[in-house]
């Protein structure tokens, strides 16, 4: 399959098909670690910072490993295959979330963009943006 993907901010939008994960995940910081340590927690995401190695993972796996879990979220799937080099996607999803004052991490994949919602808002946040889908068409 190809890395390239949509770039036209309307037919991205169109096709944005957001999907909500069932799971909650935690945001766990891991001072000193490198990729690879922690491989054990299986995390769906990671961010090398200057403070240490953030993993997002599975608030079941952070709860067995004695880590932070009172700020879960859940994580929306935008579907649409979007290119890295894309315009405009990251801010139309962002601006709709914000309007809606829900808060939104989003992170790009090869393939489609996540979007990390807290918890208690994920239903709310995938109709929030398949409203945006829908104006799109």
């Amino acid at each position: 399959m190809s890395q390239t993907g949509l770039r036209d901010l309307a037919s991205m939008l169109a096709q944005l098909e957001p999907m909500l994960d069932p799971e909650c995940y935690v945001f766990t910081s891991h001072a000193e670690a490198c990729y690879g340590d922690h491989s054990e927690l299986h995390p769906v995401a990671s961010l090398m910072e200057p403070e240490g190695l953030t993993l997002v993972i599975t608030r079941a796996c952070a709860q067995r490993h004695g880590f932070d879990v009172t700020q879960p979220f859940q994580r929306i799937v935008l579907k649409v295959h979007s290119d890295l080099m894309a315009v405009g996607l990251t801010a139309a999803v962002a601006r709709a979330l914000a309007a809606a004052e829900i808060p939104a991490n989003i992170m790009a994949g090869a393939f489609h963009d996540q979007v990390f919602v807290p918890a208690d808002q994920g239903d709310r946040g995938v109709r929030v943006l398949q409203a945006l889908a829908d104006s799109a068409d």
